[in-house]
């Protein structure tokens, strides 16, 4: 016959770790409540005629004419960005004009550029062409002076 073994204690060993993994969702919830506890705002309704923000401070109250006021303030101000931007694209398109004939005045000097290097390619025999006639009719000056 085996003998079988009688069960380990709970927090005997690696066990204590199960119970840690099964309590740690539990202790989180705890220390939330040990930490921020109801009376600080955390976890309270709003009450009725008071605003409160996000963080649980108290808001001004405002009246109709004082939001109907700053709403008035925001339309200028948006209106008056909306202003600065149509004047900003306006720049923006002048410049990009002003570019456009910049980029094609390099793009010109490139091919300009082309066609010299294919003149310089050409020069060279040229050159060589001209300075053997010269050469030779040096030659022939001198040939004939001596005669």
């Amino acid at each position: 016959m085996t003998q079988c073994m009688p069960p380990a204690p709970l927090l005997h060993g690696r066990n204590h770790r199960k119970v840690f993994y099964v309590l740690r969702p539990w202790l989180f919830w705890v220390s939330l409540l040990i930490h921020h506890p109801a009376s600080a705002g955390f976890f309270t309704p709003i009450t009725q005629g008071v605003n409160v923000d996000d963080y649980g401070n108290e808001l001004p109250a405002m009246t109709g004419q004082q939001i109907n006021r700053r709403f008035g303030e925001g339309s200028e101000r948006m209106a008056g960005i909306e202003r600065a931007l149509a004047a900003e694209r306006r720049e923006l398109q002048e410049l990009k004009g002003q570019l456009s004939d910049l980029l094609e005045f390099f793009n010109a000097m490139r091919g300009a550029f082309k066609v010299l290097n294919w003149v310089g390619k050409v020069a060279k025999p040229v050159a060589a062409i001209v300075s053997l006639g010269a050469a030779m009719g040096a030659a022939y000056a001198a040939w004939r002076g001596v005669q």
